[in-house]
């Protein structure tokens, strides 16, 4: 305003001064002499101009202050200047824009060092043109000791008159939050990238018409292609080929075109192709994500050829035996209930054989079982020779096999069919430089002999009858009768009873007393386990104990016959001829001494009742020394260390070798009764008491014989030379007073 004030001064004095001369200006002078009128007009437009000015200035002011970002006007190069901040500079980076007009480098030296050279760079291009917009991006250092990341956005237009310099109009910003985030998502997609490169699984991506966009590694090894050859190519007709496996191509097809972004992934298992055309199981994942308004379908497709082999040899083996080859008990029970179920055909032809191997524990524990898997393959092998196309064999476990029988006319066959397995099974063959025969004990059930026939009850009972075939003496077939399932119910009960039996101390012992033959005196008692049942009456311990072994009762029982027999011979008074104390023999059975706790369970019996461990014999049968034959004489050779002796009983019955026998630690053989019972029939010195009694005095051992019942059997031992007897004919087995009694003197 003030320039046009002074101006219009001299325009008014100008004006007086030809008024004073008559209007004729004097040649000394060159003003101009305005009349009123127009003068006025003059100074109205010029206060218009200047009121248009000072609010074009409001607004230009109010704008740049309001506005986002910092506005700016400079002139480039190397000496040039800012001509104005606006004071956002403030909010921006902290800075006053007095500080930056003042220092025109200044904001050279806040740039980063990594972005100060492209800038400069980049300003002296663009002071060389003007015209367009410029932008760049970089980082200042703020007040606060912060980079932040500006975006320079200015325009040049070229200053008035030919050497005047281009002016920069520009806007600064801050991107700081942008570039962090662009910096972020780059990251972001670089793990991705990564994770999808290093993945073991191929994967593949593909627009909405399934052509392909991305491949990663794995892709390229699993299928042979470079991602540059599939690119833009349709993954179905890349990867399965229609003359290949036209059904996975249409899967595949049907699996993409239901992809929805919003549902959970999908799988599906195909058969992929390679380049090189060879075929595999794959395993497709496929799940869609939505990129605007088009849909992107993310595959990872996985090689399972080891899963899909694993899992063929687990059904395998679910349903086979591993050892044999054979059906084992779930895929003999499927073909059972198949043939059971058979419309075309008469299901009361269905038989079914149950057979075990006699005696195969022996082979197994004496030879090893490398030598017993042998001998079941041996098994198994003969097996298949002799049956039908028609028929199943299967293997149960252990020594137990069954056979399915389809289209038999009735009993006769069936057990015609079991007696030509037994007797091929019988064909010796060679194992280990030995010679090997197998029997074995079948049971036949039919189809035809249950109403409604289940696959349980024909199995149920075909083992019922194969178990009364053990019993019978082995080797033999035995067709199921009903009187067995009684006779297996009661077996069941038995057992429950019998567990009651140990709970309620319904068992008690019984003392066989046994003798020497020579002068009758009393040497010693054998404890017997007896059961009172109380509805049975008394059980045997030949209908109870095999039960107690298969139960594992075995265990409490013959800890608790061990502590009633110490306790009860303890005290028994010492024999009123020579003064000795009777001794006292406990059997422990087969079971129970494989048990690793039974010389902890002897030693707590002596030292609980006080009892001379040498008045103590454990007898032990004849086939314990066929099992694990270096443990055994670990245990023989503790139970000495206590001091208690060891009895071999039913000797001659079993399998033991007179090489091992003389360098086991063996006090008493005991001759079995079936022995004795020939004994006093003529043949005395050619019986097989005879052979015992002579191995017995060979290897220092005493000798008792079981079972006398006859004058005529005592007389012959007495010939022969054997120490000690038991029998009915000596003296029955006695209750515990009683026995205490005989120890006193002769029973009235």
């Amino acid at each position: 305003m003030a320039p046009w004030s002074d101006r219009a001064r001299d325009v008014a004095l100008a004006r007086t001064a030809e008024a004073s001369t008559g209007g004729a200006a004097p040649p000394s002078t060159d003003a101009v002499l305005v009349p009123r009128s127009e003068y006025a007009r003059l100074l109205h437009d010029v206060r218009v101009a200047d009121d248009r000015l000072a609010e074009a200035q409001n607004r230009f002011q109010r704008l740049v202050e309001t506005m986002p970002g910092v506005a700016y006007i400079a002139q480039p190069g190397e000496d040039g200047e800012w001509l104005y901040i606006s004071p956002r500079l403030v909010e921006l980076l902290g800075y006053e824009p007095a500080e930056w007009l003042a220092d025109p480098t200044a904001w050279i030296g806040l740039t980063h060092p990594e972005d100060r050279e492209r800038v400069l760079a980049d300003e002296w291009q663009w002071s060389q043109r003007t015209g367009g917009v410029h932008t760049a991006e970089y980082r200042i250092l703020a007040s606060d000791g912060e980079y932040r990341w500006i975006r320079d956005a200015a325009t040049a237009r070229p200053g008035h008159g030919p050497d005047a310099k281009a002016l920069w109009f520009g806007v600064l910003s801050d991107v700081t939050e942008s570039k962090e985030a662009q910096a972020a998502s780059l990251r972001s997609e670089q793990l991705l990238r990564s994770v999808l490169e290093t993945a073991e699984d191929a994967f593949v991506a593909l627009d909405a018409h399934g052509a392909v966009i991305e491949w990663n590694r794995r892709a390229g090894l699993v299928f042979g292609r470079a991602r540059e050859d599939v690119l833009g190519c349709d993954l179905v007709t890349l990867i399965t080929p229609h003359r290949v496996r036209p059904s996975d191509a249409l899967r595949l097809h049907e699996l993409l075109s239901t992809g929805s972004v919003d549902a959970p992934a999908t799988r599906e298992e195909i058969t992929a192709v390679r380049a090189d055309g060879t075929a595999f199981p794959a395993e497709v994942t496929v799940w869609s994500t939505g990129v605007g308004s088009s849909v992107r379908h993310n595959t990872f497709i996985r090689d399972i050829t080891e899963r899909t082999q694993l899992r063929d040899e687990l059904k395998t083996l679910a349903f086979q035996d591993d050892l044999t080859g054979l059906a084992n008990r779930t895929s003999f029970c499927g073909h059972l209930e198949r043939a059971l179920r058979r419309d075309d055909a008469d299901a009361s032809t269905v038989a079914v054989l149950f057979l075990d191997l006699d005696d195969f524990k022996t082979v197994n524990d004496s030879l090893g079982h490398p030598a017993g898997d042998e001998v079941l393959r041996v098994v198994a092998d003969r097996l298949r020779t002799l049956v039908r196309p028609t028929d199943t064999i299967a293997r149960f476990g252990g020594d137990e096999f069954a056979v399915l029988l389809r289209a038999v006319a009735g009993p006769e066959e069936a057990t015609a069919a079991a007696g030509r397995l037994s007797l091929m099974l019988r064909d010796p063959f060679m194992l280990q430089g030995r010679r090997i025969v197998v029997s074995v004990s079948v049971g036949v059930a039919l189809a035809g002999t249950h109403e409604g026939a289940l696959v349980t009850a024909l199995l149920r009972d075909a083992d019922a009858a194969m178990y009364q075939a053990k019993r019978s003496g082995k080797n033999t077939c035995v067709v199921y009768d009903p009187l067995m399932h009684v006779q297996a119910l009661a077996r069941l009960n038995l057992k429950a009873d019998l567990e009651t039996a140990v709970l309620h101390g319904e068992l008690f012992l019984v003392f066989q007393p046994y003798f020497a033959v020579a002068g009758g005196a009393l040497v010693g008692f054998e404890a017997l386990v007896r059961w009172q049942h109380p509805t049975r009456g008394l059980v045997g311990p030949a209908d109870f104990i095999p039960l107690a072994e298969e139960t594992g009762l075995i265990h409490p029982i013959g800890e608790w016959v061990l502590q009633e027999a110490c306790r009860h011979a303890t005290a028994w008074p010492a024999a009123p001829v020579g003064g000795r104390r009777p001794t006292i023999s406990v059997n422990v059975s087969a079971v129970q001494f494989q048990d690793p706790d039974l010389i902890a369970t002897v030693s707590a019996a002596l030292r609980d009742t006080g009892l001379d461990p040498h008045r103590l014999v454990v007898e032990i049968t004849e086939g314990v020394l066929l099992h694990k034959v270096d443990q055994v004489v670990t245990r023989l050779h503790a139970l000495r260390e206590l001091g208690v002796r060891i009895a071999i009983d039913d000797f001659g019955t079993g399998y033991s070798s007179l090489s091992y026998l003389q360098h086991l630690p063996i006090d008493v053989l005991k001759i079995d009764k079936s022995f004795v019972d020939q004994l006093g029939l003529g043949a005395d010195d050619s019986s097989m008491a005879k052979v015992v009694i002579h191995i017995a005095r060979t290897l220092g051992l005493q000798v008792v014989a079981e079972g006398v019942e006859r004058r005529e059997q005592h007389q012959a031992l007495d010939r022969l030379g054997c120490d000690l007897a038991q029998g009915y004919l000596l003296a029955r087995p006695l209750v515990a007073g009683d026995a205490a009694t005989l120890c006193a003197g002769p029973l009235p």
